[in-house]
């Protein structure tokens, strides 16, 4: 170990602060001032030598060094019987890489045969050493050469960088984290062959297969079609480095785009010409890339890119598992993860073996496991069609879309058919007269209440306007009690409403009243002229000529792909889901929920038809203390609001939280099941 210290200078290196430069810079000890020693452990008398062996190795791993006094190396020979040892060599990547470890033990292994056999070592003198590398490695980025590469990387990586995130229940750590477990498996020899077959046709390489796979696979996860992945690349290019210990490896980050409505064979050629022309911009420092970039940072993840590939390049022997075994997926363990997951193959033998690594706060293993799974089934697709679309792919096995099919989707069930929604919010109010319908500031409506107010205001309307099935009524109103009063009255003359923000613009409500064809408008100037003459108008049901069929509601989309267009939806419906939504989350008398979301978000409907059509109480509340997460948070609190619909970056505003703790405690709000919501298509 000492004449392979002496060697190579990198083992001799530590890092720390140059005062003068007021930074951190690279220190080469003399070898009579490297505290190298070799630890020893003795195991005979233990009893599992091989257990014992794996969980040394796996803590010595975790070990941290010290960077300023060295040495970044460590070795320990562990004693397994009176001719059986096992050395075992750790060191820091700062001073190696992957290359470098078998550099490392041949030196080892070299030095001791000649010490042993008291011969003189066949090895032969290093020419330079890593300092030399580093000095022409700074040397090149003041070339012009090395400005045109900065500007090819630049250039790819501008604009928005696209985010990766696969299917996770888990919520990602505000700082990441490292925490990881490793899984592995192999592919069979004959789709190996049949892949690198494949490859040597299109005159190409097994990388550019296995990176066009894992982009379409990754697509078909998240539907991003804008993928980048990392990869490392060794920069040994010149023959004095083959023999060097030391970090001689850049990054690249790969970026393609996935269509899926192109065949696989056009998207490979692409991803085989962007992958040959990032090879001729390889030697620009990764590290420099970054700083050249100026992102914002996002402390919770990688600065590019959060999925690694890499394929070795050196064939190696089949050692820890059995290869054969191609359906297996084999557990290797916990592991340091320093990207959200690394794709890492190898050729073994005549088999692919495929190793990822994940960050275990980030993902959970069954996610991984089938994504492993999967990976093997759209290699096979691929290699069957490869002219196939991208879209028509398969990788999904056929016990999946079963299940998929025939248990996910059966979605089959009753609900009450030939109603309107106004006739089942009047069997509602027989069924609970006296509870709370719905709640504003210091005001509170029964049942009752609200069907007689709706009903003299469905009289008015009438008389004012005449209304016939599937004429639109717009609803125009700030946050109020009317706001529900009007959705109902409109339904009860056999119209249908459409919600309208009252922040819109002049211009976009012309074009909603003019686009949808509706003969009146609800505003305030509307209510005030009822409320005089509300005596007038009875509180008795009323009957209308709307069925299961007609229009409910119209809503309008936010118009961010042209103009906005309206979606027509009828009775059947909004019934329909009311009653998979209410039936699946259990709402009843006694539940409540809140509107949080504009009158124009189709996704209210969930909280005002959740509650209206099963008893329970819908509080309404103003915008001011919408956008006060902190206040409303204790609205809910206050209030044991227990349910809750909204998008998406609201839930996570009210979630993250500080006083979210309080809300889970008092148990007012009903959890619910993440996958059971995905299960069903539904998005919460």
């Amino acid at each position: 170990m000492n004449a392979v210290v002496a060697r190579h200078e990198v083992l001799r290196t530590i890092f720390k602060e140059d005062t003068e430069l007021d930074e951190v810079r690279q220190w080469i000890l003399p070898e009579d001032e490297v505290l190298f020693s070799i630890g020893y452990e003795d195991i005979r008398e233990v009893e599992n030598k091989e257990s014992f062996i794996e969980k040394y190795i796996a803590n010595d791993i975790i070990k941290p060094f010290n960077l300023e006094s060295g040495p970044l190396f460590r070795a320990t020979l562990l004693q397994a019987s009176k001719e059986d040892f096992v050395l075992s060599l750790t060191i820091h990547h700062i001073i190696s890489d992957e290359w470098s470890v078998d550099v490392l033990f041949k030196d080892v292994l070299e030095y001791y045969k000649a010490f042993v056999s008291n011969t003189t070592p066949k090895i032969t003198p290093l020419r330079i050493q890593y300092k030399e590398y580093a000095l022409w490695q700074l040397s090149k980025l003041k070339s012009d050469v090395s400005e045109l590469q900065k500007s090819f990387w630049l250039d790819q990586l501008s604009g928005e960088l696209p985010v990766l995130n696969l299917p996770s229940e888990k919520k990602r750590p505000i700082l990441k984290t490292y925490n990881g477990h490793a899984f592995k498996t192999y592919i069979s020899k004959e789709t190996t062959a049949e892949i690198k077959e494949f490859s040597q046709q299109q005159e190409s390489s097994l990388f550019i297969y296995l990176l066009s796979i894992s982009s379409i696979l990754l697509h078909k996860y998240t539907a991003s079609k804008d993928i980048i992945i990392g990869t490392p690349i060794s920069e040994r290019t010149h023959l004095d480095l083959k023999d060097q210990i030391g970090f001689y490896v850049n990054t690249l980050a790969l970026r393609n785009n996935v269509d899926s409505n192109k065949d696989f064979m056009t998207f490979y050629n692409e991803v085989k010409k962007n992958t040959l022309t990032a090879y001729e911009h390889t030697d620009y420092p990764f590290d420099r890339l970054i700083e050249n970039l100026d992102l914002q940072r996002d402390m919770s993840r990688n600065p590019i890119f959060d999925i690694m590939l890499s394929l070795q390049d050196t064939t190696a022997q089949i050692t820890d598992y059995d290869a054969t075994q191609t359906n297996v997926i084999w557990d290797h363990g916990a592991c340091i993860s320093k990207f959200d997951i690394s794709f890492t193959f190898k050729e073994e033998a005549d088999y692919l073996s495929y190793e990822i690594q994940y960050n275990t706060d980030v993902y959970a293993k069954e996610m991984i496991q089938q994504f492993m799974k999967h990976f093997k089934s759209l290699l096979k697709a691929t290699l069957s069609n490869p002219k196939a679309q991208i879209a028509k792919l398969q990788y999904l096995s056929e016990e999946e879309r079963n299940h998929l099919l025939h248990t996910v989707n059966d979605t089959k069930t009753e609900y009450p058919k030939h109603h309107t929604i106004a006739e089942l919010f009047q069997a509602q109010v027989v069924k609970t007269p006296n509870a709370v319908a719905v709640v504003f500031e210091e005001k509170e409506f029964t049942y009752k209440e609200l069907n007689e107010l709706s009903n003299q205001f469905a009289g008015y309307i009438q008389q004012i306007h005449a209304p016939k099935s599937d004429e639109i009524i717009a609803i125009h109103l700030e946050r109020s009690e009317w706001l529900i009063i009007s959705i109902l009255a409109v339904l009860k003359t056999g119209a249908a409403y459409l919600p309208i923000d009252i922040h819109y613009p002049e211009d976009r409500i012309a074009y909603m009243m003019n686009d949808s064809k509706a003969t009146a408008i609800i505003d305030e100037k509307v209510i005030k002229g009822f409320s005089q003459h509300i005596s007038k108008y009875e509180k008795n049901n009323t009957e209308n000529d709307s069925k299961e069929n007609n229009l409910a509601y119209i809503i309008y989309t936010s118009g961010s792909t042209g103009k906005p267009k309206g979606v027509m939806i009828e009775n059947r419906s909004l019934i329909n889901y009311n009653e998979y939504f209410t039936k699946t989350f259990q709402i009843s008398e006694g539940d409540s929920s809140i509107l949080s979301a504009s009158i124009s978000f189709d996704g209210v409907l969930t909280s005002v038809f959740g509650c209206l059509l099963s008893g329970a109480t819908l509080h309404i509340v103003k915008e001011e203390l919408i956008t006060s997460t902190n206040n409303f948070i204790t609205y809910l609190i206050d209030k044991k609001i227990s349910f809750l619909k909204g998008t998406p970056l609201f839930l996570n505003l009210v979630i993250n939280h500080d006083k979210f703790s309080e809300l889970s405690e008092q148990g007012s709000l009903k959890p619910v099941s993440y996958t059971h919501l995905r299960a069903h298509e539904t998005r919460h």
